[in-house]
């Protein structure tokens, strides 16, 4: 589907009370056109071909770090102790809470705000980045190559992709409730609860929006789903390691995704947890309250429910690539 047939099929969604255009109090990343450059890529694209921009360059830096890794530290493998891991994880702490924040490395933007730029947006240097942390967490018996490299970039284009596709089935979800109450429902949703809490210096208030969290947890559930059946297991689950550990040194919010997995199991999601969340979510963004009045348990039998009204290969999606790599 095409940018334009998209726009317009969800322009047909919205009221005419409902306007687009209007900026709802989420932080955009702005593109330096001076120095960066935009490069449309679909779902598809990036799992068969390795996503755009892929440089020699990068198999280089990832493979100069491929040496970083501790020789305790073996991924999920039964050897490695949590003392081993945490150790190695409190000498990674300083570099993770640096630079790698998952809105600012990738971000969506909603067509209520951007109708002629809408969709997915993911930083090439951000993919780097992810793409060598997660290797810290591959297994010892995993060795350097080309392939590996190109997994691990997948991989971490994946990851941002999954996070920011859940802001986009959020925007869906208002969307269609806006069709029926004919009311700004994602504009107030967006000013009351989203960005109040999460620009809030205080992480317990930013803990408050659990949009991120969920759409970390987003993350994870699609790890098993089919889209990456072609993978190799050992490096999926070092992945999902490397995302559950990471997310404790994430901003309020975000971190709370751990909350959603069992600690015995870290693949199993905490299911009633998970839909008791969804519910909240959905009636938070109905009420535009963080403490919503609509009764929770009516979601389980409502036909709207968080879901995207365009598909994974069909939403527009582009990588910002330093135009030093074109």
């Amino acid at each position: 589907m095409s940018n334009t047939i998209a726009i317009e099929k969800l322009n047909n969604m919205m009221s005419s009370k409902v306007a687009i255009g209007e900026d709802i109090g989420r932080d955009i990343p702005i593109i330096d056109d001076k120095t960066e450059e935009i490069i449309a890529v679909d779902l598809g694209g990036v799992i068969k071909m390795g996503g755009p921009g892929f440089s020699k360059d990068h198999l280089d830096r990832i493979e100069a770090s491929w040496g970083d890794r501790p020789d305790h530290l073996s991924g999920h493998s039964k050897s490695t102790t949590a003392e081993e891991l945490q150790g190695y994880w409190n000498d990674f702490q300083d570099e993770l809470e640096s630079d790698l924040h998952w809105d600012k490395a990738a971000w969506y933007q909603p067509l209520h705000s951007y109708p002629d730029t809408w969709g997915i947006y993911i930083k090439q240097d951000a993919l780097l980045k992810l793409s060598i942390r997660m290797s810290r967490f591959m297994p010892n018996q995993i060795q350097f190559s080309s392939v590996t490299t190109t997994t691990l970039y997948k991989l971490a284009w994946l990851c941002f992709f999954y996070h920011e596709y859940f802001h986009h089935m959020v925007e869906s979800f208002a969307t269609w409730a806006e069709q029926i109450n004919n009311i700004p429902i994602f504009l107030d949703y967006n000013r009351k609860i989203y960005s109040p809490t999460i620009k809030s210096d205080n992480k317990e208030t930013q803990d408050l929006n659990i949009e991120e969290a969920l759409a970390n947890v987003n993350i994870l559930r699609e790890l098993t789903s089919k889209n990456f059946s072609i993978f190799d297991v050992s490096l999926l689950l070092s992945a999902r390691q490397y995302l559950l550990y990471s997310f404790d040194y994430s901003p309020g919010g975000y971190r709370r995704a751990k909350d959603f997995f069992s600690e015995k199991n870290a693949i199993r999601l905490k299911t009633k947890v998970f839909k008791k969340y969804i519910n909240l979510l959905k009636s938070q963004i109905i009420d535009g309250k963080l403490e919503p009045s609509t009764d929770q348990n009516l979601w389980d039998y409502h036909p709207i429910q968080i879901k995207p009204m365009v598909s994974t290969y069909q939403i527009p999606c582009w990588t910002v690539i330093p135009k030093k790599f074109l």
